[in-house]
């Protein structure tokens, strides 16, 4: 009997966790520029290198969204915080998280 082996991907992943998104880049609140859904107002993101997707919060869609590409938006002034745009199901949202995207 043949014992058919698989390359084991490794990558490594940093996860941030309890993320607001926003609908617009400048991250106004106002407005209903904050992306909230039923039982959660904050997400987790996924990165790996140039790629994120994110968790939801809800306790009953446990599935999270594709990997699609980052795009920087800006840095923020006077900290290690920058601005991201991501695609996730076919929507541009915005978030803030402390990463930088090696080339």
């Amino acid at each position: 009997m043949n014992q058919q082996t698989y390359p084991i991907k490794m990558y490594s992943s940093k996860m941030f966790k309890n993320i607001p998104m926003f609908k617009r880049a400048d991250l106004s609140r106002y407005n209903d520029g904050e992306w909230k859904a039923m039982f959660e107002d904050e997400f987790d993101v996924e990165v790996i290198n140039d790629k994120a997707r994110v968790y939801s919060n809800n306790p009953f869609a446990h599935k999270p969204s594709r990997f699609c590409k980052l795009k920087l938006i800006r840095e923020e002034k006077d900290s290690n915080m920058r601005v991201f745009q991501l695609i996730v199901n076919g929507q541009k949202v915005f978030f803030k998280i402390a990463h930088i995207i090696r080339k």
